[in-house]
């Protein structure tokens, strides 16, 4: 009998099985055949498992060694399946857990069950492999739960592999939240957002569902908003988009995908010709990573919407008012939509912190668009130098008839330059610029203030006559009108106060009440002219009136006209403080 079995072995492997299984039979002896567990070590190459025990059912428990290879393992599991149908069954198979700790593992529900469970075992990234090839072999496994286990990127992807190939599994859970595989594989559109903290989709748990979605070969809308999929989840994500032509919307909103992750998914989706919606805020992307994506955003000139901000084809006015967060790359989609919508004449994108990677994107979209006739840019942070990149863009603008470029911090030099690019501006009609010029900016150049159009002086000379400036602010000037209204009462009610409180004080109940009354008033008032001195003066640009070298009992103002200041060198446009006391003195 044994040299049959040993016969019909040879010649049942002669060509299907690998060749060093085929050596391995052909070095073999009749004799060893007799052996019940020798089959197995011939087919695993290994002694380092008792085969022979295990065959013999001399054994409850076994533990599979990390040092076996995967088709040894995979082996391995074929004789402990064979075993756990057999008149002995195994009753556990140990594992190497996270250190040197050990996991039991039910052969019977890994091999034969429906589902299967760690229930919260920590088993560490090659334990997690060696479960996972179990099973493979499983034909009924429909729910598998391998939270607990701890995974790396590249063991995830194995593992991901290996349970693509089983045909009956229905919902995974790796680490986060369950993927549901039939949708996966079939569903048009995968909607899977995070719902609650705590159940957010990993790398690992990014890597499995992204095995599962390359089956998908209609996928059109991917919502993975709120998870922490990372660099390694995109990265398996965009192998993914790569072979997917029908994927028009993309949510990867809050991954935190950073710059490896940016450019993994940048590469793919400039294969993807389809795509009209993408999210991608709060990944952390940096500078490396928004430069990537500025090149897939110019590759689709189809992209209607990026991170909310929606562009409507043929629009006359885009209103995109506190929607650009993150303006590296989204300043480019704006600037790419500009440039292909010729019927484009107002703008609106106040409040967004463009700042001057901002404006620098803007420029050449500005310098096309002739026909613009409002434009505003309010509260974009765009400084002296944002303000110049923007000044060469509105010299061409000669259509223009409203801009607004309050709250940008533009300064000083600043202002001298938009003074530059408005010479010969016939068309505007009316210019917002309020709050750009900080307190401390006055104090270098010694201007002392108490009329807020003096420091504007520059701007009046270049601008035509019938242009409506607006240099302030309808609600700060309510707010100083109040402060006066309070400057007033309190200094009325303390000098009243004075007045008439040592003379009614202590003569009688009433006379004592209003006493009090008079003295509350009294410090009322001081406290009101403490309020006028360090927080109305400071509105009109003067940090503290001791500081400045002047008084208000004195009533000096310096008045510079910034168009003669434009007109200097940077050399000499210095503070009257660097200057020595006999040219100071001229100076004044």
């Amino acid at each position: 009998g044994t040299l049959c079995k040993f016969t019909e072995m040879r010649q049942q492997w002669r060509n299907g099985a690998p060749l060093e299984v085929r050596q391995r039979v052909k070095d073999a002896k009749c004799i060893d055949f007799a052996r019940p567990g020798f089959i197995y070590q011939i087919r695993s190459g290994t002694d380092h498992m008792p085969w022979d025990a295990l065959a013999e059912g001399k054994l409850s428990d076994v533990e599979i060694p990390l040092s076996l290879s995967l088709q040894q393992t995979k082996i391995s599991w074929e004789c402990i399946r064979q075993l756990a149908s057999g008149p002995v069954p195994l009753k556990s198979v140990s594992l190497r857990g996270q250190g040197q700790t050990t996991v039991k593992i039910d052969p019977q529900t890994a091999l034969l069950g429906t589902e299967f469970s760690l229930g919260g075992q920590k088993l560490g990234p090659a334990g997690s492999l060696i479960l996972v090839l179990a099973f493979e072999l499983n034909p009924s496994l429909t729910k598998l739960d391998l939270s607990g286990s701890r995974m790396s990127a590249r063991v995830a992807d194995q593992i991901a592999r290996v349970l693509a190939k089983v045909p009956s599994l229905a919902q995974i859970k790796v680490r986060g939240s369950e993927i549901p595989v039939n949708t996966a594989k079939n569903s048009p559109i995968l909607n899977l957002p995070c719902t609650r903290v705590g159940t957010e989709y990993l790398a690992a748990d990014a890597i499995v569902l992204a095995e599962f979605v390359s089956q998908n070969k209609g996928l059109q809308s991917l919502n993975l908003e709120g998870h922490l999929i990372r660099a390694e989840g995109a990265t398996a994500l965009s192998k993914v988009l790569t072979n997917t032509t029908s994927l028009v919307h993309l949510n990867l909103r809050g991954n935190h995908i950073r710059t490896s992750g940016a450019r993994a998914l940048s590469e793919a989706l400039q294969s993807s010709n389809g795509l009209k919606e993408l999210v991608l805020l709060g990944n952390k992307l940096g500078i490396g990573g928004a430069k990537a994506f500025i090149a897939a955003i110019q590759a689709h000139p189809q992209l209607a919407s990026l991170n909310g901000i929606v562009h409507e084809e043929n629009t006359t006015a885009w209103d995109l008012q506190d929607k650009i967060k993150e303006p590296l790359y989204e300043a480019v989609f704006v600037s790419t939509r500009m440039r292909n919508n010729p019927h484009l004449t107002s703008l609106n994108l106040a409040g967004n912190s463009l700042g001057q990677q901002g404006a620098n994107a803007l420029r050449k979209a500005l310098n096309e668009r002739k026909n613009l006739t409002s434009l505003n840019l309010r509260g974009n942070n765009l400084r002296a130098d944002g303000i110049e990149t923007i000044g060469e863009a509105l010299r061409t603008m000669e259509m223009l008839t409203d801009l607004d470029l309050s709250q940008n911090q533009v300064g000083i030099q600043g202002t001298i330059s938009l003074s530059k690019a408005l010479v010969e501006h016939p068309h505007l009609r009316r210019l917002t610029y309020v709050g750009n010029i900080p307190g401390s900016q006055y104090r270098e150049l010694d201007i002392f203030f108490l009329r807020y159009r003096h420091p504007y002086k520059g701007l009046y000379s270049v601008l035509p006559r019938n242009c409506q400036v607006v240099f302030f602010n309808k609600d700060e000037f309510f707010i100083r009108i109040v402060s006066c209204v309070i400057i007033s009462v309190g200094s009325v009610c303390f000098l009243f106060g004075c007045s008439f409180a040592p003379i009614t004080f202590g003569s009688s109940l009433a006379s004592y009440n209003t006493s009090i009354v008079f003295l509350a008033s009294s410090f009322l008032g001081l406290f009101v002219w403490a309020l006028k001195r360090h927080s109305v003066l400071r509105r009109f640009g003067v940090k503290d009136v001791n500081h400045t070298g002047f008084s208000l009992s004195k009533k000096r103002k310096l008045m510079i006209d910034l168009t003669r200041i434009s007109s200097l060198r940077p050399s000499e446009s210095r503070s009257r403080e660097s200057m020595p006391s006999e040219n100071r003195s001229r100076e004044s």
